[in-house]
Protein backbone atom coordinates (compact mmCIF):
# COMPACT_ATOMS: atom_id res chain seq x y z
CA UNK A 1 0.00 0.00 0.00
CA UNK A 2 1.31 3.42 -0.88
CA UNK A 3 0.20 6.74 0.47
CA UNK A 4 -0.62 9.61 -1.84
CA UNK A 5 1.73 12.56 -1.82
CA UNK A 6 -0.84 14.72 -0.07
CA UNK A 7 -1.36 12.08 2.64
CA UNK A 8 2.40 11.85 3.18
CA UNK A 9 2.65 15.62 3.50
CA UNK A 10 -0.32 15.70 5.86
CA UNK A 11 1.35 13.16 8.13
CA UNK A 12 4.49 15.33 8.29
CA UNK A 13 2.45 18.43 9.09
CA UNK A 14 0.19 16.87 11.72
CA UNK A 15 3.23 15.42 13.52
CA UNK A 16 4.72 18.90 13.89
CA UNK A 17 1.54 20.56 15.17
CA UNK A 18 1.54 22.46 17.56
CA UNK A 19 5.27 22.29 18.28
CA UNK A 20 6.60 23.98 15.16
CA UNK A 21 3.89 26.34 13.97
CA UNK A 22 6.00 28.16 11.42
CA UNK A 23 6.87 24.91 9.65
CA UNK A 24 3.31 23.63 9.96
CA UNK A 25 1.82 26.71 8.30
CA UNK A 26 4.47 26.67 5.57
CA UNK A 27 3.87 22.99 4.85
CA UNK A 28 0.09 23.40 4.96
CA UNK A 29 0.34 26.07 2.27
CA UNK A 30 2.50 23.71 0.23
CA UNK A 31 0.07 20.82 0.66
CA UNK A 32 -2.93 23.04 -0.09
CA UNK A 33 -1.32 23.94 -3.42
CA UNK A 34 -1.69 20.25 -4.39
CA UNK A 35 -5.33 20.06 -3.39
CA UNK A 36 -7.78 21.88 -1.19
CA UNK A 37 -9.91 18.77 -0.89
CA UNK A 38 -8.23 16.90 1.93
CA UNK A 39 -10.25 16.50 5.14
CA UNK A 40 -7.12 16.27 7.30
CA UNK A 41 -5.75 19.54 5.98
CA UNK A 42 -9.09 21.32 6.53
CA UNK A 43 -9.30 19.84 10.05
CA UNK A 44 -5.80 21.01 10.93
CA UNK A 45 -6.47 24.49 9.53
CA UNK A 46 -9.58 24.57 11.72
CA UNK A 47 -7.50 23.71 14.77
CA UNK A 48 -4.95 26.38 13.96
CA UNK A 49 -7.61 29.06 13.60
CA UNK A 50 -9.36 27.84 16.75
CA UNK A 51 -6.39 27.26 19.06
CA UNK A 52 -3.81 29.73 17.80
CA UNK A 53 -5.69 32.67 16.31
CA UNK A 54 -8.98 32.36 18.24
CA UNK A 55 -10.75 33.10 14.98
CA UNK A 56 -13.78 30.96 15.67
CA UNK A 57 -15.67 31.86 12.51
CA UNK A 58 -12.86 30.77 10.19
CA UNK A 59 -12.16 27.71 12.33
CA UNK A 60 -15.80 26.66 12.03
CA UNK A 61 -15.66 27.03 8.25
CA UNK A 62 -12.62 24.75 8.11
CA UNK A 63 -14.22 22.15 10.39
CA UNK A 64 -17.36 22.18 8.25
CA UNK A 65 -15.23 21.76 5.13
CA UNK A 66 -13.39 18.84 6.70
CA UNK A 67 -16.68 17.09 7.48
CA UNK A 68 -18.08 17.85 4.02
CA UNK A 69 -14.98 16.28 2.47
CA UNK A 70 -15.02 13.24 4.75
CA UNK A 71 -17.68 12.88 7.42
CA UNK A 72 -15.81 9.89 8.87
CA UNK A 73 -12.67 11.92 9.66
CA UNK A 74 -13.18 11.44 13.38
CA UNK A 75 -10.62 13.93 14.67
CA UNK A 76 -12.76 16.78 13.40
CA UNK A 77 -15.74 15.97 15.62
CA UNK A 78 -13.89 16.39 18.90
CA UNK A 79 -12.47 19.84 18.14
CA UNK A 80 -15.53 21.07 16.29
CA UNK A 81 -17.76 20.13 19.26
CA UNK A 82 -15.34 21.92 21.57
CA UNK A 83 -15.45 25.03 19.38
CA UNK A 84 -19.25 25.04 19.22
CA UNK A 85 -19.41 24.73 23.00
CA UNK A 86 -16.91 27.56 23.41
CA UNK A 87 -18.99 29.90 21.24
CA UNK A 88 -22.17 28.74 22.97
CA UNK A 89 -23.83 27.13 19.96
CA UNK A 90 -25.16 24.43 22.25
CA UNK A 91 -27.88 22.94 20.04
CA UNK A 92 -25.48 22.63 17.15
CA UNK A 93 -22.87 21.05 19.42
CA UNK A 94 -25.38 18.53 20.79
CA UNK A 95 -26.48 17.51 17.28
CA UNK A 96 -22.86 17.13 16.17
CA UNK A 97 -22.04 15.01 19.22
CA UNK A 98 -25.15 12.89 18.78
CA UNK A 99 -24.25 12.23 15.15
CA UNK A 100 -20.60 11.54 15.99
CA UNK A 101 -21.63 8.74 18.34
CA UNK A 102 -22.91 6.79 15.32
CA UNK A 103 -19.54 6.81 13.56
CA UNK A 104 -17.56 3.58 13.87
CA UNK A 105 -14.21 4.06 15.54
CA UNK A 106 -14.96 7.32 17.32
CA UNK A 107 -14.15 7.45 21.02
CA UNK A 108 -17.59 7.41 22.59
CA UNK A 109 -16.18 8.32 25.99
CA UNK A 110 -14.48 11.40 24.50
CA UNK A 111 -17.61 12.54 22.73
CA UNK A 112 -19.78 11.93 25.81
CA UNK A 113 -17.32 14.06 27.76
CA UNK A 114 -17.83 16.78 25.12
CA UNK A 115 -21.57 16.42 25.73
CA UNK A 116 -20.98 16.85 29.46
CA UNK A 117 -19.01 20.03 28.74
CA UNK A 118 -21.96 21.41 26.77
CA UNK A 119 -24.30 20.81 29.73
CA UNK A 120 -21.74 22.14 32.19
CA UNK A 121 -21.29 25.38 30.26
CA UNK A 122 -25.08 25.74 30.27
CA UNK A 123 -25.12 25.30 34.05
CA UNK A 124 -26.95 21.96 33.76
CA UNK A 125 -24.64 20.15 36.14
CA UNK A 126 -26.85 17.12 36.84
CA UNK A 127 -27.19 16.44 33.12
CA UNK A 128 -23.43 16.89 32.80
CA UNK A 129 -22.98 14.24 35.50
CA UNK A 130 -25.21 11.84 33.58
CA UNK A 131 -23.07 12.31 30.48
CA UNK A 132 -19.90 11.79 32.51
CA UNK A 133 -21.30 8.53 33.90
CA UNK A 134 -22.11 7.36 30.36
CA UNK A 135 -18.59 8.34 29.31
CA UNK A 136 -17.15 6.32 32.20
CA UNK A 137 -19.11 3.28 31.04
CA UNK A 138 -17.78 3.76 27.51
CA UNK A 139 -14.16 4.28 28.64
CA UNK A 140 -11.88 1.38 27.81
CA UNK A 141 -8.55 2.77 29.00
CA UNK A 142 -7.44 3.45 32.57
CA UNK A 143 -6.20 6.96 31.83
CA UNK A 144 -9.55 7.85 30.25
CA UNK A 145 -11.48 6.44 33.18
CA UNK A 146 -9.29 8.22 35.77
CA UNK A 147 -9.65 11.51 33.93
CA UNK A 148 -13.43 11.08 33.83
CA UNK A 149 -13.46 10.39 37.58
CA UNK A 150 -11.72 13.72 38.16
CA UNK A 151 -14.18 15.48 35.85
CA UNK A 152 -17.08 13.89 37.73
CA UNK A 153 -15.61 15.04 41.04
CA UNK A 154 -15.16 18.58 39.73
CA UNK A 155 -18.78 18.78 38.58
CA UNK A 156 -20.01 17.33 41.88
CA UNK A 157 -18.10 20.10 43.66
CA UNK A 158 -19.85 22.68 41.49
CA UNK A 159 -23.19 21.17 42.45
CA UNK A 160 -22.21 21.51 46.12
CA UNK A 161 -21.23 25.13 45.54
CA UNK A 162 -24.64 26.05 44.20
CA UNK A 163 -26.68 24.12 46.76
CA UNK A 164 -28.59 26.52 48.93
CA UNK A 165 -26.74 27.05 52.18
CA UNK A 166 -29.99 28.14 53.81
CA UNK A 167 -31.15 24.54 54.26
CA UNK A 168 -28.35 23.87 56.73
CA UNK A 169 -29.04 27.11 58.55
CA UNK A 170 -32.79 26.43 58.61
CA UNK A 171 -32.25 22.97 60.08
CA UNK A 172 -30.00 24.42 62.79
CA UNK A 173 -32.55 27.12 63.55
CA UNK A 174 -35.36 24.55 63.74
CA UNK A 175 -33.35 22.42 66.16
CA UNK A 176 -32.71 25.44 68.33
CA UNK A 177 -36.41 26.36 68.38
CA UNK A 178 -37.39 22.80 69.24
CA UNK A 179 -34.88 22.69 72.11
CA UNK A 180 -36.00 26.03 73.48
CA UNK A 181 -39.69 24.99 73.38
CA UNK A 182 -38.97 21.80 75.33
CA UNK A 183 -37.05 23.70 77.97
Amino acid sequence: MTLSTIDQQYLKVVEDYPYNLEMVVENLQYVASYSDEHAGIAYLMGRIYYEQFYNFEVAEEYFQTALALDNTFIKTYCYYAELLTEIEQFDKAKKLIEYSLTIPGISKSTMLLKEAKVFEKQGKFKRALKSIKKAQLAAIYDNQYCFLKSEKSRIEEKIELIKPKDKKKNKSAEKSKTKSKTN
